[in-house]
């Protein structure tokens, strides 16, 4: 089932194809959020959705201890 989200940008019409009324979007996320952009995507395919990307700013992939810059957790 959709969530309220994938509904709403269902119900954007500006966001539909001519041809085949699909919606298609890109995703942006910046840092860890990447993670969320991705499974969001795989989310929205499943509600006829096409994701054209994936824009992926500063991404944050397997990092085990923080950064200086982050501080300590």
């Amino acid at each position: 089932m959709a969530g309220l989200h994938f509904k709403w940008v269902i119900s954007r019409t500006w966001l539909q194809n001519g041809k085949d009324f699909r919606v298609h979007v890109y995703l942006a996320r910046y840092s860890s959020g990447g993670n969320v952009a991705h499974h969001v995507a795989v989310k929205a395919t499943e509600v006829d959705i096409e994701v054209l990307g994936n824009i992926l700013l500063y991404p944050l992939f397997g990092v085990k201890e923080s950064q200086r810059s982050q501080g300590k957790n």
